[in-house]
């Protein structure tokens, strides 16, 4: 999923900044993207001027490769999610770290396609057994 961040939320009040930091982790992992709206105006925001350093590279590294990335048309991060506010980012957030669930009839047939879909495209492959046997408790 793609994050979109406004203006407005970059200049939310600390709890909402708290929440886009926490955004922001999901993002450092890359399990999702996230573009910077008006990021021309990023400097200027309370986000960006209490964060740290580091956080403020990491920023900019993002407002700068909208400009070189074309939108997605296909793929996981085709849908986006607009944050503007702070209960947006907190739903925004709870989006983010919602962990992906695969229901499967059969462990055997169902669980081999699985093993082979998440060693595809996943970096470091769990044991897809164990977590098939765990959803079904």
């Amino acid at each position: 999923m793609t994050f979109s961040i406004t203006v407005t939320a970059m200049n939310g009040s600390e709890p909402a900044l708290n929440k886009l930091d926490a955004l922001l982790k999901r993002i450092e992992e890359d399990v999702h993207e996230m573009e910077i709206l008006d990021a021309d105006l990023l400097e200027e925001t309370s986000w960006y001027q209490t964060s740290r350093a580091e956080r403020r590279l990491l920023l900019m590294k993002i407002a700068t490769a909208m400009l070189y990335r074309s939108p997605r048309v296909r793929g996981p991060h085709v849908q986006r999610y607009e944050v503007r506010d702070e209960d947006a980012a907190a739903q925004a957030c709870e989006v983010a770290f919602t962990p992906l669930y695969i229901l499967v009839e059969n462990d055997n047939s169902d669980g081999r396609l699985i093993k082979f879909a998440l060693a595809s495209g996943i970096r470091q492959p769990r044991d897809v057994g164990s977590l098939l046997r765990q959803g079904a408790e």
